[in-house]
């Protein structure tokens, strides 16, 4: 079953991603034999279509590997609760340490060799910062809260990227990072919303508005577009 979700989030990004390519470069699509280039409302539909359906095998196939796995959240340090006691509007609960931690917990349930050595932390600066570059086509950045030095933001920067292991990588980098900082949420229905915002910002691409879901005391939401790429960010929610 872990097989067949790897498979299923495998091919909801490849297809995905077809759309988006689909759309930028139509004439990768060329057909050698007669040299006919496919449109690219063609191609962002057959992208769109396939992807909904390996969506859908991958919501499935997620809740039989949580069930046989037993996921659950990101042990250690809980930052649901460290929210409710900061005083901080915007902290999410975990120093850079904590959530470094709590993220290769996370990922290290799906796939060990994607863990993430030390961030890269600058706090020199009125607003501290850091990131971690997991290849040239997938970063994370986030800024540190005022009030008690905590993440209060996360960006994960996403380009397109024709490998395999690559877009399976950006996919978990994105369950693990939502997973650690959403403890409280149970794994299924988190990677629900993450799907969703994933997957509706690829049907908007371009689009001036990001896709949006509140997902406990956070937020997700995305952007999709031919220049940067989609960007996928996580802070606390101002609605509570």
């Amino acid at each position: 079953m872990l097989i067949l979700f790897a498979l299923a989030l495998l091919f909801t990004v490849t297809f995905a991603l077809i759309g988006v390519v689909g759309v930028i470069a139509p004439k990768l699509f060329r057909d050698r034999k007669t040299g006919r280039i496919p449109s690219r409302f063609s191609l962002f539909l057959a992208g769109l279509v396939m992807s909904g359906a390996s969506f859908a095998l991958l919501t499935y196939t997620s809740t039989k590997v949580q069930q046989a796995a037993g996921f659950g959240g990101s042990g250690g340090v809980s930052a649901s609760a460290n929210r409710d006691a900061s005083p901080s509007a915007t902290s999410m609960g975990l120093s850079v340490d904590e959530f470094h931690d709590a993220f290769n917990a996370a990922i290290g349930r799906y796939k060990k060799e994607y863990k993430a050595a030390d961030f890269d932390v600058d706090t020199t600066g009125v607003t501290g910062v850091f990131n971690y570059i997991f290849s040239q086509d997938l970063t994370m950045m986030g800024t540190l809260d005022k009030d008690d030095g905590n993440v209060d933001l996360i960006i994960i920067n996403i380009s397109p990227n024709e490998e395999e292991a690559e877009q399976l990588r950006m996919l978990t980098v994105l369950l693990a990072t939502t997973e650690a900082l959403n403890p409280d949420i149970p794994v299924e229905e988190n990677k629900k919303m993450v799907m969703e915002v994933f997957h509706e910002s690829i049907v908007k691409f371009n689009s001036e508005d990001s896709v949006e879901r509140q997902v406990g005391d956070l937020k997700y939401s995305a952007r999709t577009g031919d220049h940067t790429g989609m960007m996928f960010s996580v802070v606390k929610s101002s609605e509570g």
